[in-house]
């Protein structure tokens, strides 16, 4: 690769870096914002409109919808299976701001599992990153991707009225992760559209399906925020987003043709370990669950709890 090639690449990785860090501050206050408004392991309608008035929850939709903008720069920029995993970034940051917000410190079971999915997430970025070459994005590939993660958006949504604890929070944020693994696919394609011929070039069912994947990934982070607290939602969104899309990219769009077969079996163990480390640092998670937050504490964006966010 030469230094021309590698130029956009880097800063799309950067750009995704910063985009990572404003997704987590967003996903934390928007989940102190819902937690002060659920009625138990969910939040109803009326409750989350009550959340959505705070100002909190309006804040952290600004800094969530500033990384999703910085997201679909970088993924101009760079191939999918390099961009994706970046966003592993938010995991740690997620965790130190619930910690400074609440006044607990994690478990060092949580910690381990929380720097385990890390190093798995970075590792499987590092590989993929080794091997990726951006592609064209094809229509036919866009509907593949689409039908296949409906069905496992489907699989997780149903776990989760079947579950209750961590496990909901778990497959929530999943469902999440899976709707927007793929609408970064879709993200891709009307950005080359968008390049390639301007507004007319847009497909309408694009934008249609990529809306419809920001929604409902949107809605079951928000019951996930309600069901547990913010590292475990995007702990999971962090692991099953990247794994969605590389799965897509390698796929569907041939992003690593020519890797070899040792190299995917890296990719795999990587994965493993990092999914595995959620399902870790999820059965962790029954120690902040059903806690309320102190009245006063050191917040990263706002000193006070009670008279600040209305």
């Amino acid at each position: 690769m030469d230094s021309t090639a590698a130029q956009p690449i880097g800063w799309g990785v950067l750009i995704a870096a910063l985009g990572a860090c404003l997704f987590a501050v967003g996903a934390s206050l928007q989940h102190r914002a819902v937690s002060r408004n659920r009625t138990g392991p969910s939040i109803g309608l009326r409750s989350f409109m009550a959340a959505v008035r705070t100002r909190d929850w309006l804040v952290g939709g600004l800094f969530s919808g500033g990384g999703a903008i910085l997201h679909a720069l970088a993924l101009g920029l760079a191939p999918l299976s390099l961009i994706q995993p970046v966003g592993v970034l938010a995991l740690g940051l997620t965790a130190i701001i619930n910690a400074r917000y609440t006044g607990r410190r994690l478990s060092g079971t949580a910690m381990a599992a929380a720097a385990l999915s890390t190093l798995g997430v970075t590792a499987f970025l590092v590989l993929a990153g080794s091997a990726a070459h951006a592609t064209e994005v094809h229509h036919d590939s866009e509907t593949a991707a689409g039908t296949m993660a409906g069905l496992a958006f489907a699989l997780l949504a149903g776990l989760a009225l079947l579950v209750g604890g961590w496990g909901r929070g778990l497959a929530l944020s999943g469902a999440a992760g899976t709707a927007y693994g793929v609408s970064s696919l879709l993200l891709r394609g009307l950005t080359q559209d968008l390049s390639d011929g301007g507004i007319a070039a847009l497909q309408l069912w694009s934008v249609a399906g990529l809306v419809t994947a920001w929604a409902l990934g949107g809605w079951c982070m928000q019951q996930a925020y309600a069901a547990g607290p913010p590292h475990l939602a995007v702990a999971s969104v962090t692991v099953i987003d990247p794994v969605v899309a590389v799965a897509i990219g390698v796929l569907l769009l041939g992003e690593a043709s020519g890797a070899s077969p040792w190299l995917v079996l890296a990719q795999v163990a990587a994965a493993a370990l990092a999914v595995g480390s959620v399902i870790v640092l999820s059965s962790t998670a029954a120690e902040l669950e059903g806690r309320p937050p102190p009245r006063t504490s050191a917040v990263l964006l706002s000193p006070c709890v009670d008279t600040c966010d209305r």
